[in-house]
């Protein structure tokens, strides 16, 4: 039992740090598309705003 319960701890933990990679790479393509001089609608730029603040909340939450 005990081995098992490490077993989930090492796979979640796993499964955490590739999410939080991806998200991290997101929030920074993000972010470059917001500082091109190309300019964005205000509904994209919004868009883009929201997208990546729920990345940032889905990042603060534990995996389901």
């Amino acid at each position: 039992a005990d081995r098992e319960r490490a077993r989930h701890a090492m796979l979640r933990d796993v499964l955490t740090r590739l999410r939080n990679e991806f998200i991290d790479r997101r929030i920074a393509e993000i972010n470059r598309e917001l500082h091109q001089p190309q300019h964005l609608e205000d509904s994209e730029q919004n868009a883009i705003l929201r997208e990546r603040e729920e990345l940032r909340q889905l990042k603060k939450q534990a995996l389901g």
